[in-house]
């Protein structure tokens, strides 16, 4: 009832608010939760709250992520977080429906042009589990999390950029999402694949 009056419901910045994980892990019928906000972090520096997405979405919360400016025109926080949304048109019912769906990315900079996940070729006698692979702008740095231990990073040579990246899942992710970071600290953030 509540996502029907309200279109969409999630999180707002709750590292800001300091909201624990036992605490939001109850909560049912949210699209997700802030993993950035941008006054929070120009506020006191607890606008990103990736660990905390982590740790719901290893308990099993399906949270999409995502980033926003929460501007209150105190602080010079418009233009620092934001969704590029992938829609098939450009109304608020098929936007609601595309964020609903997870149909987007998060962003305080870089572009993420493709994010999937392929049936791997795996070298004789390991299987085959998939492999994520991730176009993008021109980055310093792709993160592949999934759950708990699993995931990689890959870096950029210093002085250069990398434009796409891949990982092959091990068999054990629960899921597994991207974070793409440029060379002045703005990223974007995939939501998560579920394995």
């Amino acid at each position: 009832m509540l996502a029907q009056v309200a279109g969409l419901v999630f999180l707002a910045h709750p590292y800001w608010s300091g909201t624990t994980c036992p605490e939001m892990l109850p909560l049912e019928r949210l699209a997700g939760m802030e993993i950035f906000n941008t006054s929070s972090q120009t506020d006191l520096g607890k606008g990103l709250a990736t660990v905390h997405w982590d740790d719901l979405l290893v308990r099993g919360k399906r949270w999409h992520g995502f980033a926003v400016d929460d501007t209150h025109g105190v602080n010079d926080d418009a233009d620092g977080g934001w969704v590029w949304v992938k829609s098939e048109a450009l109304t608020e019912k098929a936007i609601l429906g595309a964020l609903d769906r997870g149909s987007f990315y998060s962003s305080s900079g870089p572009q993420i042009h493709d994010f999937r996940l392929e049936d791997g070729v795996a070298p004789l006698g390991v299987p085959a589990c998939g492999v994520a692979r991730v176009s993008c702008s021109p980055v310093a740095t792709v993160n592949f999390i999934g759950h708990t231990q699993w995931g990689s990073q890959k870096q950029a040579v210093p002085g250069q950029a990398i434009t796409e990246a891949e990982y092959r899942l091990k068999g054990s992710e629960a899921y597994v999402r991207v974070e793409c970071m440029d060379a002045g600290g703005h990223a974007a953030w995939s939501n998560p694949i579920f394995v």
